[in-house]
């Protein structure tokens, strides 16, 4: 297939856009937050986030519809304190004489050897015709609410594409009183070359956050302040297409008071 450039196909290689719409299915099982144990608003405790999508099209042989906002809600009783850790910005993250390595290692929030976003890419003429990209994925804190997903090829995965390090942005927003990170594809990067879509089916976050000392009291860049009556966080994510159609997939996250 004619490479492409990496400027015009890094960001949607990363989060998986396609032309193809074909009732999708998808998937969110496997998403969770940790510890279970929860704190209070007096005494707030640090938590972990791990992420998994699956989406699924209707016939193996086709790629997954265009997605443009991903609404990646952690349930409830969840907060974030982006504010009190050191952050690393979308300029220094692509800049190619610093790069991730330059970040602050108080602000990477992922680290896993595993961490990734995978990708099956082609024409968008034809659905049919599937290529496969696969990247590395790491999370850092962007300060102020923000979270930069940073996505690179690495040669730990395929990738038919050379993907140079890339921001995608999020932002962590309430949204019906439940805290989400909200990432939302730009218009002009979701067909950057007219006749190229590319498709997310499964991303992989083991975990994600942050913990440090301040003044004496262990704090976290994600914390829970209580815990639902259930005894189950509802962690829903809801995918919405370039057509204004949402899709939703919801799992459940044990915690206790």
């Amino acid at each position: 297939m004619k490479k492409l450039s990496i400027a015009a196909v890094t960001v949607v290689a990363a989060l998986g856009i396609t032309s193809s719409a074909m009732a999708d299915t998808y998937s969110n099982q496997g998403s969770s937050v940790t510890p279970a144990k929860s704190g209070t608003k007096k005494a707030p405790k640090p938590v972990f986030g791990k992420t998994n999508f699956n989406i699924t099209p209707a016939s193996p042989t086709v790629r997954p519809g265009v997605v443009k906002t991903y609404q990646i809600g952690l349930g409830e009783g969840i907060v974030e304190n982006t504010a009190l850790f050191k952050s690393c910005t979308a300029g220094q993250i692509t800049d190619p004489n610093k790069g991730p390595k330059s970040c602050s290692a108080e602000s990477k929030l992922s680290s896993s050897a595993g961490d990734a976003a995978f990708n099956r890419f082609g024409a968008t003429a034809n659905p049919s015709s599937i290529s496969e990209c696969d990247l590395k994925l790491t999370l850092f804190n962007g300060g102020a609410h923000k979270v930069n997903l940073v996505v690179q090829s690495d040669p730990s995965f395929k990738c038919d594409l050379t993907i140079n390090p890339t921001v995608v942005p999020g932002v962590f927003k309430k949204i019906g009183g439940i805290l989400n990170l909200v990432i939302t594809v730009p218009p002009g990067l979701l067909h950057p070359i007219p006749g190229f879509d590319n498709a997310l089916y499964k991303t992989v976050v083991s975990k994600y956050g942050k913990t440090k000392k301040i003044k004496g009291k262990t704090r976290g860049v994600l914390e829970s302040v209580s815990c639902p009556k259930s005894k189950k966080r509802t962690l829903k994510t809801v995918f919405i297409t370039e057509a204004g159609v949402k899709n939703t997939a919801t799992t459940k996250s044990a915690c206790k008071s």
